[in-house]
């Protein structure tokens, strides 16, 4: 229910409404290819940590509809990285409080179109649905948003609020300073006239910033503006 409404906000008002016919991921259950195992510490709480390299590929059937076109969405496939952290580890049985879901940074998804929309290669409304769907996951599973799971009575003696919502450990300023030498991409009746108007995207978790972007140039520089600070969970 939460992806009509902002894929249709997302997309140019000629496409109109935005609606799913269907929607079923299908039969077929991920596949876990990888496991990695650490001890980790989140706030005064030790954890017991896994790394899952998941593969999903999944036997969909999505339909959309966008302003009375129809669109069915085939081939979806999803590959990513969900960590699970066990914890708190407590001196006594059950010896684990509870576990937090989450991932490091959003999964990688793609999918094919099916019928009319997949010879025409609508670029538009398949770029906005992937993003659409990557910001969707990134709110609910990606650093710092995660999803607690626990089996601990109100009297035990744990903060169950930092564990839901951690709090950052540091922060970490970045500077983009200068770039030197990119290609030209600009292009006018004159063909590619050598500059560009370049900027920079830096995502960590689910956190994005973008530089100002700098007009006509190959050799941009930032100054104060590149700087900026991030929260390390």
């Amino acid at each position: 229910n939460d992806l009509e409404p902002k894929i249709k906000d997302a997309l140019p008002s000629v496409f109109g409404t935005v609606s799913f016919k269907t929607f079923s991921l299908g039969e077929r259950h991920p596949e876990i290819k990888e496991i990695g195992v650490a001890h980790g510490k989140q706030n005064q709480y030790d954890g017991l940590e896994l790394d899952l390299k998941i593969i999903w590929n999944c036997n969909a059937d999505i339909v959309v509809d966008v302003q009375g076109i129809e669109i069915g969405i085939a081939n979806v496939h999803i590959d990513g990285t969900l960590k699970l952290q066990f914890r708190p580890l407590l001196p006594h049985l059950p010896s684990i409080g509870g576990v937090q879901i989450t991932m490091m940074s959003p999964p990688n998804i793609s999918w094919n179109f099916r019928g009319i929309f997949a010879a025409l290669q609508a670029d538009v409304v398949s770029r906005v649905m992937r993003q659409v769907v990557s910001d969707q996951i990134s709110e609910l599973l990606v650093v710092p948003n995660l999803i607690f799971v626990h089996w601990l009575d109100s009297e035990a003696d744990v903060d169950l609020e930092v564990l839901q919502f951690p709090h950052p450990e540091c922060v970490v300023r970045l500077c983009i300073s200068e770039a030197r030498d990119l290609l030209g991409s600009d292009w006018n009746y004159f063909g590619f006239n050598g500059t560009s108007d370049p900027y920079v995207s830096v995502h960590l978790g689910s956190t994005h910033w973008y530089t100002p972007q700098k007009s006509r140039t190959r050799n941009p520089k930032w100054g104060d503006a590149g700087y900026h600070d991030f929260f390390v969970y």
